[in-house]
């Protein structure tokens, strides 16, 4: 009977590893709790994902010569935008962290700079994370972000855009596991 409760055993844990390894894994939005409990320096080494889509445009001047290869350029009433879209899922890596934001990239430098965005902590409804933060707001209510060392005007479905990490990865990464060796009869206390 021991043995079938082993093997039972061995078969749940090679199934909860098996889910593991076939990328089920769900996501859990960064907040200040899971930042307090792993760390500025952990979460570096974590893979960040955008919850929502982040869509930024920009209109050309008539002397702008083109936009960066990474982006699209769109043709709207006669005027040239350069569109920049970052899907829901997009992985991204933290970058610089401050007291409550974090600056993050979602591409590669673009001449040698890093191109980052800024979330910073704050509530979406009873949702707490990181959200995509404005440089600055208009007085028409429109967020504008700096990208590249160009300001971009966000979409309002932009805002609801925050950070989020695969929730297995952090339980991994945060475990501290101290394994006992045992003790037997006979032995003596180990001095203090």
């Amino acid at each position: 009977m021991e043995e079938a409760n082993v093997s039972k055993g061995l078969f749940v844990v090679a199934l909860v590893l098996g889910l593991g390894v076939s990328g089920c894994s769900n996501r859990a939005a960064l907040n200040d709790d899971l930042r307090g409990r792993i760390g500025d320096d952990e979460l570096r080494r974590v893979q960040i994902f955008t919850s929502d889509p982040i869509q930024l445009s920009r209109v050309l001047r008539s002397d702008e010569p083109s936009v960066t290869g990474r982006h699209s350029l769109r043709i709207d009433r006669d005027r040239k935008l350069e569109e920049i879209r970052i899907a829901a899922g997009t992985p991204g890596v933290i970058i610089k962290a401050e007291q409550n934001r974090f600056f993050v990239s979602f591409e590669p430098p673009i001449d040698g700079a890093e191109v980052t965005l800024t979330f910073q902590v704050g509530k979406n409804g009873y949702k707490e994370g990181y959200y995509l933060y404005p440089d600055k707001m208009t007085d028409t209510g429109d967020m504008v972000v700096n990208y590249a060392g160009k300001a971009y005007t966000a979409t309002p479905e932009s805002r609801l855009a925050h950070l989020e990490v695969e929730q297995d990865k952090i339980k991994l990464s945060s475990r501290d596991i101290h394994e006992v060796p045992g003790r037997r009869l006979g032995e003596e206390a180990s001095p203090k």
